[in-house]
């Protein structure tokens, strides 16, 4: 009914935002390929959208290594287990 169709509206809004949320942040890495702040906020686009392989993309450019897992766990380990499970 009507409230079906307005749910699936805000849902293909939602898609949309996420995917020109994640091409700004994309093209912010064009000119900033070493900020590490526009990686994590594309990492957290990349996991509400779901697209694993991109996420798996952009994390192994962050060159994350020892002690900062544990730092950085807390913003990436609930989104690859998200689109993980």
């Amino acid at each position: 009914g009507e409230k079906e169709g307005e749910r699936e509206r805000e849902r293909r809004e939602q898609e949309g935002l996420l995917f020109l949320a994640a091409l700004f942040l994309e093209y912010g890495l064009l000119w900033s390929p070493f900020n590490f702040e526009i990686k994590i906020q594309l990492l957290r686009v990349y996991a509400y959208m779901g697209a694993a392989k991109a996420m798996e993309r952009v994390w192994k450019t962050m060159d994350v290594k020892n002690i900062q897992y544990e730092s950085l766990s807390h913003y990436v380990l609930p989104f690859f287990i998200k689109v993980c499970v």
